[in-house]
C-alpha cells in the first residue's frame, strides 16, 4: 500500500492490513478519498483481488463518480469493473435482480419526497384523519425513522407508546398498502428492503457476500441502522469491511444518521485495526486550531490532533451584525475584497443554518452584482415540467404507479375533474387495484360518458406506447409521450416561460442519450432509476464566476479555499433547541466544524437581531479562540455611544458557561446608548 501512499507522510498511512475489518477516523482535509482508492489501487495491483470483487458505497453519485475518475489513472480499464456507487443505488440494483424473491416487481418506481408526501396524503384521506391535526411531513418523518431503523408495521407497532405512535403506525400500514398497489418502493425502502432480502433469502445474500470480498464505506458517520446492518451483511463471509468516517463531522442526524455505527465498530469488530488521519492537507493551523476549539467538549468521539503544515494562516474573521441585512452586506463586500486581492468567486462559498437565511444573502448579491450558485436549490429533476414528462415515462414503465397518474392524467387538460378521480380512486380502492386497472375496467356509473370518454382516451395513450416499448428507443418513447400526449403543444401555448420550459424538455431528452447504449426494454427503466436516485449536488455545476452559497448539511458534497459562515447566532429560527443539551451542542459544534476545513480563510458572521427577536450570537462563535480570530462588532447603528465606539474598545462580559464549564467572551445582547 505504500507504494501507492508514497507521496503520504504519515506513519499511520504505511501502516496498512491487507484483510479484516479496518477503521479509519480521517479528520477533515486528511485526504481520505486519496486513501480509499489508493488502498483499492493496492488490493488490485498488489495483493491480485480482482476489481469485481471490491464495493465502495459514498455520499453521493458525484463523490463515487469522483472516485472513479482518480483510480482510472490508477489501475486503467480495470477501473469499470469496481462497484463504486451510493448506498442506495447500491441496493435499487440489488432489488431490481433479486427484489422478485420478497415480492418485489421488477419493474418497481423509486418515489420521491414528493410522490411520498402524496402517498401520505392519500392514506390520511382514506383513513378519515384530519391533516391540520396530524401534519403530513410529520406522519412521513416517523415513518422515515421506523424504516431506517429495520422496523415495519408490526415493529414500529410494538414500540407505540403514545396515541401519536397509534397514528403513526395505522398510517404507516395504508402507506405501505397503497406503495404495494403501485409497485413502488421509496428511498428508506431500498435499504429496508434490501436487508430483508438478504435476511430471508440466505442464498441470494451469499452470492453477494462471496462475490465482494472487500467492503469499503466512505462518510461512516452518517450511516443509519439499516446501512450499518447491511453492510454486516455483506461482510460476513471474509469480514473484510473497510469503513472511513469522523465522529466530528457527523452531521445528518436529522436524517437518522446514527453515530453509535462509527464508536461501537471496534466492539461489533474487536480484531479492528484503527487507523487515524490526523495531517490536514488543505487548511492552516488557525482554522484547525479553531476546529478543535469547537468540538473540545463533545463527549462521543474518538480522540484525534489534526495538525498541517501549511503554517498559522490569518486569523478567523468573527463578525456580528445588527440585523440579517447588515450581515449580508458585510460578506458581499467581503467577497468584493477578497475578489480584488486575486481570489477567484468559485473559490468562496458561503453557508448558512437554515434555507430561509438566504433571503438577505441573495438580496444583497444582486444588489451588488455578485454572481452565486445556490447548491441545494430546485434540482433539474424536480422542475414541472420535467416531472410531468417523467410520470409519464413511470406509467409507460409501470402503469400501477397512481401517483404518476394523478400528476398527468389531466396534463394537458382532459376535461377529468376532481369529482371523477375521486370516483376513480375509489372504484379502484374498492375493487382492490390500481387506478390505471380500473381505467381499463370501466364501466357505466358513476361516470358520466364524457368523463368515461377522456378516462379511455387517457388509458389508451399509455397503453398504446406501452405496449411500443420494446420497438421503440427511449428517445423514441419520450417523443412519443410529447406529441401524441399533446403536452409539447399545450407547453407551446402556455403564456409564462414557455420558451424557457420547452429548453428544460430538451435538456432532460439530451441526458437520456446516456442510456441509449442499454437495451431497449431496459433503458427506460434504468434511466428513470437514475433520475430518482441523483441528488441536487450531483446536478451541480462547478462555476468560477460565482460564488456558492449553501445550508452547512450539504457543504460535504463540495470544497471551496475560502468559507464564510452566515447566521451563526443561538436563537435562529427552527435551530433554537438544538443549543439546550450537551448532545445537541455537539450536533452544532460538527455543523458548524463543516465550515472549516477551508485551506486559506474562514470569515463568520451572525446578525444580531431577526424578523421578530434579539439574539446572542451562538456558542460556537464564542468557542473560537481569541488567539485564532479577528472580531468585528457591528453597533446598532441609532446608539449615539456606539456610533463613537470602535470595535476594540466595544465592551465583553467574561462569563463562565454553564454546561462546559468553561471561560468565553460574551459581547452585550443589545447596544444601548450610554445614560448619566
Amino acid at each position: 500500500q505504500t507504494r501507492y501512499l508514497k507521496a503520504e507522510r504519515q506513519p499511520a498511512r504505511r501502516r496498512h492490513r491487507d484483510d479484516g475489518p479496518l477503521l479509519i477516523i480521517a479528520g477533515p482535509g486528511s485526504g481520505k478519498t486519496r486513501v480509499i482508492t489508493h488502498r483499492i489501487a493496492y488490493l488490485v495491483r498488489v495483493v491480485g483481488i480482482s476489481p469485481y470483487r471490491i464495493a465502495a458505497v459514498t455520499f453521493t453519485n458525484k463523490a463515487a463518480r469522483e472516485m472513479r475518475q482518480r483510480l482510472v489513472p490508477l489501475l486503467g480499464q480495470a477501473a469499470e469493473q469496481l462497484t463504486t456507487t451510493t448506498f442506495h443505488a447500491f441496493c435499487a440494483n440489488v432489488l431490481r435482480r433479486e427484489g422478485e424473491h420478497i415480492g418485489l416487481d421488477r419493474d418497481f418506481v423509486i418515489y420521491d419526497d414528493a410522490d411520498q408526501m402524496a402517498l401520505v396524503k392519500r392514506a390520511l384521506i382514506e383513513l378519515e384523519l384530519d391533516p391540520k391535526r396530524f401534519p403530513p411531513r410529520s406522519i412521513l418523518s416517523g415513518i422515515s425513522s421506523a424504516k431506517s431503523e429495520l422496523l415495519g408495521v408490526e415493529g414500529l407497532a410494538h414500540r407505540s407508546a403514545s396515541y401519536w405512535d397509534e397514528i403513526v403506525v395505522r398510517a404507516y400500514e395504508r402507506y405501505e398498502d397503497l406503495l404495494r398497489q403501485c409497485s413502488a418502493v421509496d428511498f428508506d425502502d431500498l435499504l429496508l428492503k434490501t436487508y430483508q432480502l438478504f435476511d430471508r433469502v440466505p442464498d441470494v445474500a451469499q452470492k453477494y457476500q462471496e462475490r465482494y470480498v472487500h467492503f469499503m464505506v466512505d462518510e461512516f458517520q452518517d450511516t443509519n441502522v439499516a446501512q450499518y446492518a447491511i453492510s454486516r451483511q455483506m461482510a460476513r463471509h471474509h469480514l473484510n469491511i473497510c469503513v472511513v468516517g469522523d465522529p466530528d463531522q457527523s452531521i445528518y442526524t436529522w436524517r437518522n444518521a446514527d453515530i453509535r455505527n462509527i464508536l461501537s465498530f471496534q466492539d461489533d469488530y474487536p480484531k479492528a485495526k484503527l487507523i487515524a488521519l490526523e495531517e490536514n492537507y488543505r487548511s492552516t493551523q488557525t482554522i484547525l486550531d479553531a476546529a478543535r476549539s469547537l468540538i473540545a467538549s463533545n463527549t462521543q468521539r474518538v480522540e484525534k490532533d489534526l495538525w498541517t503544515r501549511n503554517g498559522s494562516g490569518v486569523p478567523i474573521v468573527i463578525a456580528e451584525g445588527y440585523n440579517e441585512e447588515e450581515e449580508a452586506q458585510f460578506v458581499v463586500r467581503e467577497i468584493q475584497s477578497r475578489k480584488k486581492s486575486g481570489t477567484t468567486l468559485g473559490d468562496i462559498a458561503v453557508m448558512y443554518r437554515v434555507n430561509a437565511q438566504s433571503r438577505a444573502l441573495e438580496e444583497a448579491c444582486l444588489r451588488y452584482g455578485v454572481p452565486y450558485q445556490v447548491v441545494g436549490g430546485m434540482k433539474f429533476y424536480q422542475r414541472q415540467e420535467v416531472k410531468d414528462i417523467i410520470a409519464y415515462l413511470r406509467l409507460i414503465a409501470n402503469p400501477d404507479d397512481d401517483v404518476s397518474l394523478n400528476r398527468v392524467i389531466n396534463l394537458p387538460t382532459r376535461g377529468i375533474g376532481q369529482r371523477t378521480l375521486d370516483h376513480l380512486a375509489r372504484t379502484a380502492r374498492d375493487a382492490g387495484t390500481s387506478q390505471f386497472a380500473a381505467i381499463q375496467a370501466l364501466s357505466g356509473d358513476p361516470f358520466t360518458a364524457r368523463a368515461r370518454t377522456s378516462l379511455i382516451g387517457f388509458g389508451n395513450l399509455i397503453k398504446g406506447i406501452a405496449d411500443e416499448r420494446d420497438e421503440l428507443d427511449l428517445l423514441d418513447i419520450i417523443d412519443a409521450v410529447l406529441e401524441r400526449s399533446g403536452y409539447q403543444r399545450w407547453l407551446s401555448d402556455q403564456p409564462e416561460r414557455s420558451e424557457e420550459r420547452l429548453e428544460n424538455i430538451q435538456e432532460f431528452r439530451a441526458s437520456a442519450r446516456d442510456y441509449l447504449h442499454f437495451g431497449r426494454a431496459e433503458a427506460l427503466t434504468a434511466f428513470l432509476e437514475s433520475v430518482s436516485l441523483v441528488a441536487d449536488v450531483d446536478s451541480m455545476e462547478d462555476r468560477a464566476d460565482a460564488i456558492r452559497s449553501s445550508r452547512c448539511i450539504r457543504r460535504r458534497a463540495w470544497s471551496s479555499p475560502s468559507s464564510s459562515w452566515s447566521a451563526w447566532k443561538k436563537d435562529c429560527s427552527r435551530t433554537r433547541a438544538r443549543w439546550t443539551t450537551p448532545r445537541n451542542w455537539r450536533k452544532s459544534a460538527a455543523s458548524a466544524m463543516s465550515a472549516l476545513p477551508a485551506p486559506k480563510s474562514v470569515c463568520t458572521c451572525c446578525a444580531r437581531s431577526g424578523v421578530a427577536s434579539v439574539a446572542a450570537p451562538s456558542r460556537a462563535h464564542h468557542r473560537v479562540s481569541s488567539s485564532t480570530s479577528r472580531r468585528n462588532y457591528s453597533p446598532r447603528p441609532r446608539s449615539p455611544s456606539a456610533q463613537a465606539m470602535s470595535p476594540a474598545s466595544a465592551p465583553c462580559v467574561k462569563e463562565r458557561h454553564p454546561q462546559a464549564g468553561v471561560v468565553r467572551w460574551q459581547p452585550p445582547r443589545i447596544w444601548q446608548p450610554e445614560t448619566k
